[in-house]
């Protein structure tokens, strides 16, 4: 598989169906918040879906081998990264299932049609522009900032993706709750669904996981919390039934070794711990 390698990449074992993807480690790499995202969405048998900013490819990957789609599209501005994603995507022999489209999202509808999908998904840049320091690294400025899509164009892009009566799906951080609903409602997504993630229980809630829907009715289901880590730092019961592992989340052998205690979430991205 290292033909499929550039310079200092690695390739990372998903755990689940053989699936692999190539990373950089210097560069952005998924979080644990795209594997709950992953998890949370549902796609159905013949169903189209938009991946908006897919970055390495994760989600689209996860969903092309999780799900019965018909099509994914995995939309991606910065060109390493679509370039990255699409070797990922030939590597695990997915090219008839993955597209990934070398694009700013605010344009994949001229492309794939407006209407054309059933499913949009995207875990997007969760900070404003002016909220933090913004990473010297470009790349991943771009992942984690509002630089090139901020929420607005993330949810105005999904509009335009979807059908009437499809799903789309988010993480994003919880303080922006109130600027997503509204955002939502505004573009005729009705939210249905929401997830709150609190890193323990005692802690305030870090992400909120969304689901809403193109034209849907009025009315919200808050569910239940999902509580990441015991006191101790290892992964609660509920968060290990997810990822259907039994012990500690297991390492790809390239990285360095890990207790079985929770790391923070940006650092999260080193483990490969997927439910099958």
């Amino acid at each position: 598989m290292n033909e499929f390698l550039k310079d200092n990449e690695r390739i990372d074992d998903l755990q689940i169906k053989d699936l692999k993807i190539i990373q950089h480690p210097n560069k952005y790499c998924f979080t644990s918040d795209a594997v709950l995202l992953a998890n949370y969405t549902t796609v159905k048998r013949g169903e189209v879906v938009a991946d908006l900013g897919t970055g390495s490819g994760v989600i689209a990957l996860l969903l092309a081998v999780k799900s019965e789609c018909k099509q994914v599209y995995g939309i991606e501005i910065q060109n390493y990264l679509a370039d990255m994603a699409s070797r990922s995507v030939t590597m695990n022999n997915l090219d008839s299932k993955i597209t990934i489209m070398n694009m700013p999202m605010q344009q994949a509808h001229e492309s794939l049609g407006i209407g054309s999908c059933d499913v949009a998904v995207c875990n997007p840049p969760y900070k404003k522009l002016g909220d933090c320091k913004i990473s010297e690294e470009e790349e991943i400025a771009i992942c984690k900032h509002e630089i090139k899509a901020n929420l607005d164009d993330v949810i105005k892009s999904a509009n335009r993706l979807l059908k009437f009566g499809g799903r789309f799906y988010m993480v994003h951080l919880a303080e922006r709750l109130t600027d997503i609903l509204i955002t939502l409602r505004q573009s005729f997504i009705e939210p249905k669904t929401l997830i709150f993630t609190h890193p323990q229980t005692d802690k305030p809630a870090r992400l909120v996981l969304i689901e809403a829907i193109k034209g849907g009715g009025k009315g919200i289901n808050i569910m239940p919390p999902l509580i990441m880590n015991n006191d101790d730092g290892t992964y609660t019961t509920q968060v290990r039934d997810m990822y259907n592992q039994q012990s500690v989340a297991k390492k790809h052998k390239t990285t360095k070794k890990i207790k079985d205690k929770a790391p923070p979430t940006d650092d999260i991205n080193q483990l490969t711990f997927l439910n099958n």
